[in-house]
């Protein structure tokens, strides 16, 4: 009796065993497949940043030109979440360039969060595919011998693929610290003709088209 009793005991600890290890196993399945948390009730789905990248970099090929003084190129973007995988924005860019040459514009990006914050409490995080198409207005003043003091004037429509990183510092607060960095190509296309003087030589001419490199290294709040 004891003997039955004992097996008795163990078979039902064993089938408790298996249905707790199966219960597990379900729930694990459970978690890697589910969804990202759906966009209803998501806090701090805006973010506001500013390039710190552009001011850096801009500055040090100043100097390097042993140019005098600095430059102050501005770019400022605001990103707004509209799905759970999808995000709009627009940037604005102020004094980008020497001050002999300067580039003003707006831009509008779409973002493709490809492996996004799954938890669902910290969206506009992770990695993401980006694509860009905006304008600038150019202004370049300078001289030569033959024509003296001269300014080129121009229009560009400039589109960029881009790909980078967002981190959201996690911290309980309606406004939350933001870093991001994005590399890619931008392709510059000429708009119009520019305006050139007539007596300026063919070579001055300004040629801001084809291909370059975009890197950015950002800062931003999200709320």
């Amino acid at each position: 009796m004891s003997d039955l009793f004992y097996f008795g005991r163990k078979r039902m600890g064993g089938l408790l065993l298996v249905k707790m290890l199966a219960s597990a196993s379900h729930a694990a399945q459970a978690q890697q497949l589910s969804p990202i948390a759906p966009l209803t009730g998501l806090h701090g789905r805006t973010i506001v940043r500013v390039d710190l990248l552009a001011p850096l970099a801009e500055n040090m090929v100043y100097a390097i030109a042993n140019k005098r003084g600095g430059v102050l190129p501005i770019l400022v973007s605001y990103e707004r979440l509209v799905a759970a995988r999808w995000s709009i924005g627009v940037e604005g860019i102020l004094n980008n360039g020497f001050p002999d040459a300067k580039r003003h514009g707006i831009e509008l990006t779409t973002r493709f969060w490809a492996w996004p914050d799954r938890s669902g409490d910290s969206p506009l995080t992770g990695v993401f595919v980006s694509s860009q198409v905006g304008y600038r207005w150019i202004k370049l003043t300078d001289s030569d011998p033959y024509t003296g003091s001269y300014t080129l004037r121009g229009q560009r429509l400039r589109t960029a693929l881009l790909g980078g990183y967002q981190v959201v510092r996690r911290k309980k607060s309606r406004f939350t610290p933001v870093y991001c960095v994005t590399a890619g190509v931008a392709h510059w296309r000429l708009l119009g003709t520019d305006e050139v003087p007539t007596n300026l030589l063919l070579e001055h001419k300004y040629n801001w088209t084809g291909w370059t490199l975009d890197l950015r290294g950002s800062v931003g709040v999200k709320f």
